[in-house]
């Protein structure tokens, strides 16, 4: 996240470093929409926003190249997005997140274009805002070095070119850093010591109560005993995994003292107003301390080490581990080409583990559809409705329609990797008695275009029932929905939740 506002102070004069290595060995393919609102103030400085984008693509891939990673942003694709389609502006920056993250249209072009990650640029339009970009990658990345399923669907961000925070008080324009730093958000990566210890302060409570929950589902049981039974510092959430950062080292840099040179992942004012640098944190590189252009060797420092308590800044190292899975978030055509074209089938075994807190969970509390779909505009209706569930009351998606079958549907196109198994559980309950049906669409680079039966069980008006089934991707899956329908004609049914789980252990 950033909190960089033009009352900050930051020197952008640092040179753009070259290097002389081999080319960048993994490509992520990254999608970049925009809203009406965010391109008036590209119109209005007179600038094309096809080109900033380019631009802001460009200065990362830079930055990648000046930290020694290897890792080149590929732009598959940008689009203004209506509001219409998606209305993100002028709201506050978390609730425009999860818009983007769960828009059927957005996703959809995802799967088209193959995007790995997505970013958005919009118009917070909230001069009092401390926030000028966002991501929520996963929340909490519990197998440390791994990336499921939940980062892979939460892999989107914002950023606010509003004025108020795409310029600094000099007039230079940080956007590129913004671009960066939430992309860097998506590959793991934290932001520098003083931050993070900040947020850890106010998060200190929840994460022991994760901590304490992993530990009673047996998340530890197989690792060398913690010396700690209670979450009290920032180094002991990182070890027992339960702080959201890839690694103990994925931090960013700033300098000690004031006015030094500071990275991407790290914020300026938080470390003396330090000059913002084009760079990862690595302690492979030196720049100028002051974060100039030229200066004497002796006037270099390395931009990352050592942080104590077992935690360096390393955003470099972080990066060239996470390159490979990221860039194969969602595959490509070319990525599937030695592909077998296996079809799609029930997995002989189901996942080992059941529920992990990696598992994709799709549920109504925020009291919306969320990323869940009419499978026929106009005719099939969705809404969220409360009812008691075991003496809870619960929010559950309500799925009618008047004339056919209700059927409700999302696309997991990016979510469900060609070759990989996933156990898929649907909890839905019938409008009156009947049946319902969890189904599978998807198509395949050899041409298949299928429909899949998951699981078709009888349903009544009183119990929930759980549509469940492990099931194996065809290993050149190109595009794939769940569906359910039921229960009859005019009668629908309720969807608790629909669950994806990953052969994954605790």
């Amino acid at each position: 996240m950033i909190q960089l506002k033009k009352t900050l102070a930051i020197a952008i004069g640092a040179c753009l470093s070259q290097f002389t290595w081999a080319a960048p060995t993994h490509s992520v393919d990254v999608m970049v929409v925009y809203s009406a609102q965010a391109q008036d103030h590209y119109v209005g400085n007179s600038e094309e926003i096809q080109q900033k984008i380019a631009d802001y693509v460009a200065f990362t891939n830079q930055a990648f190249v000046n930290s020694k990673v290897d890792i080149q942003l590929n732009l598959v694709h940008s689009e203004v997005i209506s509001d219409v389609a998606l209305s993100v502006d002028n709201q506050g920056i978390s609730e425009s997140l999860t818009s983007l993250q769960q828009n059927r249209y957005v996703r959809e072009l995802r799967g088209r274009y193959k995007a790995d990650l997505v970013m958005m640029l919009y118009d917070q339009n909230d001069l009092n805002s401390a926030t000028c970009g966002i991501t929520a990658p996963g929340v909490f990345l519990a197998n440390k070095g791994v990336f499921s399923i939940n980062n892979i669907d939460s892999a989107y961000g914002l950023v606010d070119v509003n004025p108020s925070c795409a310029l600094d008080l000099s007039g230079e324009n940080v956007t590129p850093y913004h671009f960066a730093h939430e992309l860097g958000h998506l590959f793991g990566l934290g932001h520098g010591l003083p931050t993070e210890q900040n947020e850890f302060v106010q998060s200190q409570p929840m994460l022991d109560e994760l901590f304490k929950m992993l530990d009673g589902e047996g998340f530890y049981s197989s690792r060398p005993a913690l010396p700690f039974t209670t979450i009290s510092t920032l180094e002991e959430a990182v070890e027992a995994q339960v702080y959201p950062l890839q690694h103990a080292f994925a931090f960013g840099y700033g300098g000690p003292t004031t006015r030094e040179v500071s990275t991407i992942m790290a914020y300026p004012h938080e470390h003396g107003y330090a000059s913002w640098a084009p760079y990862f944190s690595t302690p492979d590189v030196k720049v100028c301390k002051n974060g100039g252009a030229t200066c004497q060797e002796s006037e270099k420092v390395a931009i990352g080490g050592d942080l104590g308590n077992g935690l360096q800044a390393n955003n470099a190292l972080a990066l060239n581990l996470a390159a490979e899975q990221v860039a194969n978030f969602c595959r490509n055509n070319q990525q599937l080409a030695n592909a077998k074209g296996t079809p799609m089938q029930f997995a002989l075994g189901a996942p080992t583990a059941r529920w992990h807190l990696d598992n994709l969970d799709i549920s109504f509390s925020d009291s919306t559809p969320g990323a869940v779909y009419p499978w026929i505009e106009g005719e099939d209706e969705l809404s969220v409705v409360e009812v008691d569930i075991n003496g809870e009351l619960t929010n559950v998606l309500q799925v009618e329609n008047a004339a056919n079958l209700p059927t409700a549907g999302v696309n997991l196109t990016c979510d469900l990797r060609p070759g990989d198994v996933y156990q898929l559980k649907a909890k839905v309950k019938g409008l009156e008695d009947g049946a319902a049906t969890l189904w599978l669409y998807y198509e395949t680079l050899s041409g298949a275009k299928e429909w899949f039966e998951v699981s078709r069980k009888s349903v009544t008006t009183s119990d929930w029932t759980e549509l469940e089934a492990a099931v194996q991707m065809p290993d050149d899956l190109t595009h794939v929905q769940a569906v359910i329908y039921g229960v009859d004609q005019a009668k629908g049914f309720m969807l608790e939740s629909l669950e994806v789980s990953e052969d994954r252990a605790l």
